[in-house]
């Protein structure tokens, strides 16, 4: 049992089977699983490195007081809940009957941890970070996973297309103490792309879209070609005049979910009308218009 600086206890156990006679039929192993040491992360105090120290062969078995549990002799453990955790290992080499397992305490002071719930391509963002008496969360800092980020501490982030996104928050508390965490986020929502040249003259530009994933059944195309023109087709083709363009397009799903991709085209000027003489020692020169085109 462990008590923390506010008066509040926290108590855990561990139980050895060896066998179901409740007796070791081997022999004891001449080893022992002494404590373990910590590192606790900086800046992120809620990432804890264990490392076993025992006497034993083998690869140390790891229970993280969390309901979680990990292997190998050095450990890095990420906390989703702040508390005081009773962190045990236990090494063994075989062929006899294992030493008692080593455990010491580990306080969390502060732990980041999210839900979310996804509407199309629009998602928001449940801070659910926690921490100990004497630390306050002062700041949030959100990674989206699309380059998209936010400071708020309940967002809701809208993204192009769907797909699995690997969603990372950062909280930091007063005093400095800093807390990570980084879960996958789906969001179920048409993904997709569009091959198009980015430069071109005066002859047709293609156009073509590929649904990438995240909802294929497709009932609409809308592409929006930057110089008031349109197409619902899924891969059209647009003849434009010189300048530069910005292209859209969006397609909705049988759902209602959009997705959306957008780029740059540069058309040049064709080169202008050139006339061509043409001479031959019967006929002489004959003058042949070459015309815009």
């Amino acid at each position: 049992v462990v008590t923390g600086p506010n008066g509040c206890t926290q108590g855990a156990s561990y139980v050895i089977l060896c066998d179901t006679s409740d007796s070791c039929q081997l022999p004891l192993c001449n080893c022992v699983n002494n404590l373990p040491t910590k590192v606790q992360g900086n800046p992120n105090c809620n990432i804890t490195t264990f490392t076993a120290n025992s006497t034993c062969g083998g690869t140390a078995s790891w229970s993280f007081g969390d309901g979680l549990f990990g292997g190998g002799n050095t450990v890095s453990h990420t906390y989703a809940i702040a508390g005081y955790y009773i962190v045990c290992y236990q090494s063994a080499p075989g062929g006899c009957c294992p030493p008692p397992p080593a455990c010491i305490t580990d306080t969390v002071p502060v732990a980041a941890n999210f839900s979310y719930v996804t509407t199309c391509n629009a998602v928001t963002f449940t801070d659910l970070s926690t921490f100990l008496p004497g630390n306050t969360i002062t700041g949030w800092s959100w990674s989206f996973g699309d380059a998209g980020t936010s400071t708020s501490q309940n967002p809701t982030h809208t993204y192009a297309g769907g797909g699995t996104y690997n969603v990372t928050l950062t909280v930091t508390t007063s005093n400095g103490c800093q807390a990570t965490i980084t879960l996958p986020v789906i969001v179920v929502a048409p993904s997709i792309t569009a091959s198009v040249q980015t430069t071109a003259c005066n002859s047709p530009v293609q156009f073509t879209g590929t649904v990438n994933g995240g909802s294929t059944f497709i009932t609409t195309w809308n592409w929006l070609f930057g110089d008031a023109s349109s197409s619902n087709l899924q891969n059209p083709q647009h003849t434009y005049v010189a300048g530069t363009y910005t292209w859209t397009v969006t397609v909705t799903d049988g759902n209602g979910c959009t997705g959306v991709a957008t780029g740059g085209i540069n058309v040049s000027s064709p080169p202008p009308p050139f006339n061509l003489i043409y001479t031959t020692p019967g006929c002489g020169s004959v003058l042949l218009d070459a015309g815009s085109g």
